[in-house]
């Protein structure tokens, strides 16, 4: 059995999207996978945007490693993925009707959007779930904004228990505004970007090389525009517009809506459904924290990221992904945060050890 490890940390240095701790979750949770976990260096990939030593990790960077890894699997090995940093909801661009969905997507470092049709297990039952709130904190908070992953130490008794309850002095999101994202689109494109033509945009951007879902509804919307059934109505999209963005793209580059890869590569897909185990930083509806106990960015952290790294060093041995998660969840409501961890995965691997057996 080969255990192989693909860590993302996105700090997005000199933005104003910036976020302080996902690069640190990535050096330690590095530290677990080779201490605990027995991961060999060799087998751990690290993308990292602030040390230009590391495979930057971009749109199209983080889909070449997810395809190699994948390519490369044998039944019984296990594969990891750590993603930390932004993640993103994307307005629905209907050409037909009105829609309020949005499409979930995480943030790479370029921009370019790997969303929720990418997710390799897209299929796997929701086991833990939790409350509908929109709170980030239970306390009073400053310098706030929002990010993906999150968590903080816990010690032993006495001056560390203290000391996991204290709230961080300051926080960000890691939950990037439609607001925040069409201003960085807009900086990087050069013109202004507004949320309805975003899909657009980063077609414009990245061509070939844009999301799955983003080129199969670029090629809808050509389909419709050569049928004439785009509407003008509201929440339509601008026909000319459009229409300009397209004729313009090279042909080969007009990928068709049947037979996409959650890679984003035409062709059949090459794992099979309900054969991972997803661990999120909180609901749908919520936001995770990027966090800081001390005003030093060095310790910064990701809540999530924490509370899973704290929650495997007090254990000091196999944990299941239930029994993970539900101590992940008591840690953070005890530190004051308000977000849900959940859990996705079969019935079978509920019960499982977390990753892999020590």
């Amino acid at each position: 059995m080969k255990k192989k490890a693909l860590l993302i940390g996105c700090n997005y240095p000199g933005t104003n999207a910036e976020l302080n701790g996902c690069v640190n979750d990535v050096r330690r949770m590095y530290k677990c996978l080779t201490e605990q976990f027995k991961f060999v260096d060799k087998d751990i990939t690290i993308m990292v945007d602030t040390d230009k030593r590391y495979i930057q990790p971009t749109g199209v960077n983080i889909k070449k490693v997810l395809a190699r890894l994948i390519e490369e699997v044998q039944p019984g090995d296990v594969l990891f993925l750590h993603y930390s940093g932004h993640g993103t909801q994307v307005p629905c661009e209907r050409t037909d009707e009105e829609d309020d969905d949005f499409d979930e997507a995480i943030v790479p470092c370029d921009l370019n959007l790997l969303t929720v049709n990418m997710n390799l297990i897209d299929n796997e039952k929701e086991q833990i779930t939790g409350t509908r709130t929109r709170d980030v904190f239970s306390g009073n908070t400053k310098d706030f904004s929002f990010n993906l992953l999150s968590i903080k130490y816990s010690g032993q008794k006495d001056e560390e228990e203290e000391k996991e309850k204290c709230l961080p002095t300051s926080f960000k999101s890691k939950s990037m505004s439609v607001d925040t994202l069409t201003e960085l689109l807009s900086q990087k494109i050069g013109h202004e970007v507004k949320p309805g033509l975003i899909r657009t945009s980063l077609f414009e951007l990245f061509g070939d090389d844009a999301s799955s879902s983003v080129k199969v509804f670029l090629d809808l919307v050509n389909v419709k525009l050569s049928s004439n059934k785009v509407g003008q109505g509201s929440g339509s999209l601008k026909v000319e517009f459009v229409s300009t963005k397209i004729d313009g793209v090279n042909p080969e580059l007009r990928v068709p809506s049947i037979g996409i890869s959650p890679l984003g590569q035409a062709g059949k897909k090459t794992v099979p459904d309900d054969t991972g185990v997803l661990v999120s930083g909180c609901m749908s509806n919520e936001t995770s924290a990027d966090a800081n106990l001390t005003g030093d960015k060095s310790q910064a952290f990701g809540a999530l990221s924490n509370g899973i790294l704290t929650v495997l060093q007090q254990r000091k041995g196999s944990i299941s992904n239930k029994e993970l998660v539900m101590e992940v969840r008591k840690l953070l409501q005890k530190q004051g945060f308000a977000q849900h961890p959940c859990l996705y995965c079969s019935d079978e691997d509920l019960n499982r050890p977390f990753i892999c057996e020590y």
